[in-house]
C-alpha cells in the first residue's frame, strides 16, 4: 500500500521545515539585538567605550548567550564575553547579565588585557554590529 499526502499535507510539511528555522533564527537575532543593547548600555553607564565593548562581545561570540569554547589548555570559555573556566567560581557565565557585569569588571580592573586574544578582530572595523542596536531589531 502506497502512502498519499495531499497537497494540504504537503505544503504543511513544507512550511514547517522552512518556517520553524526562520522562527528560531529571528528568536536568535533578537535575543542578540537585545544583548547588543544591553552592553551599550552598561559601557556607557560605567563609562567604558561601548563601541569597543560591542566589537570585543561581537568577536566573542556573536552576541550569542550560550557560546562556548573549549580551549587548548581544556578551561572553557562561556558566554557572551567568553568568560573563562578558571573565573567561573565566582558567576553564572550562562547568565548574560553577571557574563557582561564581569567583562566590565575586568575592563575596569586591567583594561582590555583580558581580551587580547581576539584583539585583531575587535580592533579591525566591525560595521556589522550597528545593525544590532538598530531599533526595530
Amino acid at each position: 500500500m502506497i502512502f498519499h499526502l495531499s497537497n494540504d499535507i504537503k505544503h504543511l510539511i513544507l512550511c514547517l521545515f522552512l518556517v520553524i528555522p526562520l522562527v528560531s533564527q529571528a528568536q536568535v537575532k533578537s535575543e542578540q539585538h537585545f544583548i547588543a543593547r544591553t552592553i551599550f548600555m552598561r559601557a556607557l553607564e560605567e563609562r567604558i567605550d561601548p563601541i569597543t565593548m560591542l566589537k570585543v562581545a561581537w568577536c566573542e561570540s556573536r552576541f550569542k548567550i550560550n557560546a562556548i569554547n573549549i580551549n587548548k589548555n581544556k578551561t572553557i570559555d562561556i558566554g557572551v564575553f567568553q568568560i573563562n573556566s578558571v573565573h567561573h567560581k565566582a558567576l553564572n557565565p550562562y547568565d548574560y547579565r553577571e557574563n557582561i557585569e564581569y567583562a566590565i569588571s575586568l575592563v575596569k580592573k586591567r583594561n582590555w588585557a583580558d581580551f587580547r586574544a581576539s584583539e585583531t578582530c575587535w580592533k579591525a572595523p566591525r560595521p556589522e554590529i550597528y545593525q544590532y542596536l538598530a531599533l526595530d531589531g
